[in-house]
């Protein structure tokens, strides 16, 4: 049956209307499509890169978290304010759970993130990027209280990620668990990559300048020769050090033989006397018929 109303001269139709439309832009929620299974994962360490055993991820919802560029990966993993983590659209989803074996039977969980760039292909998304403890806290704290805390279903759906809270450490090192190293030609290729700066590649402390070098030590000064007063003499809670040429009651010493030097603490009535002085009394003495 035709159309009663047809259309008026010079009237587009609606399929020009679509055809020219810039399409609408994709939301992320939890039914999106872009879902990748049985993922395998990398993860970055220390400026190196090692495979994650499959047996340590304990939750993958398969979902790397969408952005515009690397540039924009790197604001969004640095960043310690979980509004903004929110405002750049991070879901649950997003988010990998693992749990490994740090040494001697202990267990430690950790929260990561992956990156997808749309339109760019690279291996971002089987890239893990710790979450800083205190975005993975907040988020945790978001899930489990307040007004937005998840109802019945989702906690269903994402049980594994709010069975414990998350420990207050950094991320999982692959060293302790032994995980294999990835060679330098088989590096992911990634379009962000943390750049070597004061803080090493596995440390996400809370202030800009992360771990301090340690402290230089300082050079201790060898104490001045000198000799002990009788004031020094008088306080038993001196602890001076006095350096004094050490010497024997003998003819050996009389004899001309080098001497050494002695280092000890002055202690209360001890009284020191100068070499050459000694000398000229232990001369005296004997001369005087001492040691018959």
């Amino acid at each position: 049956m035709p159309d009663s109303n047809p259309p008026s001269p010079g009237a587009r139709s609606r399929s020009d209307d679509e055809a020219e439309r810039p399409p609408d832009p994709e939301v992320e929620d939890e039914e999106d499509s872009g879902i990748t299974e049985n993922r395998t994962f990398w993860t970055f360490y220390q400026k190196k890169y090692y495979e994650v055993p499959s047996e340590c991820v304990k939750a993958d919802y398969g979902k790397p978290m969408p952005v515009t560029d690397g540039a924009a990966m790197g604001v969004i993993h640095e960043c310690k304010s979980h509004p903004l983590w929110l405002k750049a659209g991070a879901q649950p989803g997003h988010l990998v759970l693992l749990e490994a074996d740090i040494g001697g039977g202990t267990l430690q969980r950790g929260l990561y993130v992956t990156f997808c760039v749309r339109g760019q292909a690279s291996d971002d998304p089987f890239v893990l990027r710790p979450l800083h403890k205190s975005i993975a806290k907040k988020f945790y704290e978001t899930w489990t209280s307040g007004d937005d805390k998840w109802d019945e279903p989702m906690r269903n759906r994402y049980a594994k990620l709010i069975e414990e809270e998350p420990p207050n450490t950094k991320q999982i090192s692959p060293v302790s668990c032994h995980w294999k190293e990835v060679p330098k030609a088989g590096e992911p290729k990634v379009l962000y990559r943390r750049k070597p700066g004061r803080n090493n590649d596995d440390e996400d402390g809370d202030g800009p300048g992360g771990k301090q070098p340690p402290a230089k030590k300082q050079k201790k000064e060898a104490p001045a020769l000198q000799l002990a007063s009788d004031d020094d003499a008088s306080h038993p809670e001196s602890s001076s050090i006095v350096t004094q040429p050490s010497f024997a009651m003998g003819g050996a010493q009389m004899g001309g033989g080098g001497s050494s030097v002695n280092v000890f603490p002055n202690t209360p009535g001890m009284v020191t006397v100068d070499l050459a002085e000694w000398q000229k009394l232990n001369a005296f003495y004997y001369s005087n018929g001492g040691g018959r």
